[in-house]
Order: structure tokens, then C-alpha cells, then sequence
């Protein structure tokens, strides 16, 4: 197993307890955490499918680059959303959608995250990982459990 490539931060560890203890009353804290478990298994399976059959890459070599093209993309997503939401969704020539051409989408954050974590794993996948992922699914989704079990191992968000 090849050892998985920290990110670099410039942040310390933060040392000071009172700084944990704040309480914010507009934090919903289940919803905060039901995200965060979405994060891990999403950037596992956009990681593994994006490097299946490239015998020059591992996961582990490319993760840290994915890391950051994931949370780019999550914001991306997430202001456009914004901005459909306030103005209403529009079609590919720049007109307003009537409410039959609107595709429904949930108001849990959970499972809109959900979504774009589906889309962006959809749009790591290469041509090889495409074809396998038909005939050793099973294969495919051990190596994604273990590349998230690894990354929660490594402390990878810390």
C-alpha cells in the first residue's frame, strides 16, 4: 500500500480548547455531520474511478489534487444553485424555465450535496473505470471502502 500524501496547510492544530466551545444557535450540528460523511465515500469513488486501469497513477498519488478540484467544484455547484434558487433556473439558450422543464430538486442540503458528490464522482470517471465498473463492481466498491477507510486513518481532513 503505497503511504497517502498529506495536504499542505498552513493552519496549526488549534491548542486552545475555548476556541472548540463555542456554540453557534444557526448551526444545525446532525446536518453539519451527515455532510461530512458524504465527503469521504464521494471523493473515495471520483478518486478510485478516476485512476482505474492507469498503471502510472494510485489513488494515493492524486488525491490531494482531487481534494481541491472537489471542494472548486462543490462551490461552483453550490452558488449556481444559490442563484437558481433566487432567480429561477434557465435553459441552455438563457431563458427562464417554465415549471414543467424544472427538474425538482430537495431542499435537504444533505441530499443536494449528495447529488453534486454523484456528479463530480461521475465526471472523474475515465473510459476504462466506465467499462470495468460493469464487470467488477464488486471489486470497484471494496476499493472504494478501503481508499475512505485510509483516508479517515490518515486524518485526511485535518
Amino acid at each position: 500500500m503505497m503511504q497517502m500524501e498529506l495536504p499542505i496547510t498552513d493552519r496549526q492544530p488549534v491548542k486552545d480548547m475555548t476556541l472548540l466551545q463555542f456554540q453557534c444557535t444557526n448551526c444545525d450540528s446532525e446536518l453539519v455531520h451527515k455532510i461530512a460523511q458524504l465527503l469521504i465515500p464521494g471523493l473515495a469513488t471520483a478518486n478510485i474511478d478516476s485512476v482505474t486501469g492507469d498503471p502510472f497513477r494510485s489513488p494515493s498519488q492524486v488525491v490531494v489534487d482531487l481534494r481541491k478540484e472537489m471542494v472548486d467544484y462543490l462551490t461552483e455547484r453550490s452558488q449556481n444553485f444559490i442563484t437558481e434558487s433566487i432567480l429561477g433556473p434557465k435553459g441552455s439558450n438563457g431563458s427562464v424555465l417554465t415549471q414543467q422543464e424544472v427538474v425538482e430538486m430537495s431542499d435537504d442540503p444533505a441530499e443536494i450535496i449528495s447529488d453534486f458528490m454523484d456528479d463530480f464522482a461521475e465526471l472523474k470517471r475515465n473510459l476504462f473505470s466506465r467499462v470495468s465498473g460493469w464487470l467488477l463492481s464488486e471489486s470497484r466498491e471494496d476499493k472504494i471502502d478501503n481508499f475512505g477507510q485510509e483516508m479517515e486513518m490518515n486524518n485526511f481532513w485535518l
